[in-house]
């Protein structure tokens, strides 16, 4: 008994970036309004990635603007959160008046 095999061409399509319906994946490049749906992690669109400018540390007030080693984005500025008064450890953490900020912590001595 012979074995026929066909030398029918493989399907040029590619699935890569559809979905299992077939369907392809918006990016917010293409369709910004992605980013303001309720399960987006941010309303901004920087290199086809949804992020908030405000607070990501990589996008810090812009697309690119990257806040360096030891620094945190907080509204949308690089502030050095180990020694930020108004940001200490984390922004938007305030040491309490005559604190100083030291390594992150809020010193009372």
């Amino acid at each position: 008994m012979a074995l026929v095999v066909s030398n029918a061409e493989e399907p040029s399509f590619n699935f890569r970036g559809v979905n299992r319906r077939g369907i392809g994946f918006a990016t917010c490049e293409d369709s910004p309004g992605v980013c303001l749906s309720s399960s987006s992690s941010g309303p901004d669109c920087c290199n086809k990635q949804c992020v908030d400018i405000k607070s990501h540390p990589l996008h810090c007030g812009g697309c690119g603007m990257a806040c360096a080693f030891a620094q945190g984005c907080c509204k949308g500025m690089c502030v050095n959160v180990l020694s930020d008064a108004e940001n200490c450890g984390g922004c938007g953490v305030k040491c309490e008046s005559g604190g100083a900020c030291k390594f992150g912590m809020c010193s009372y001595a």
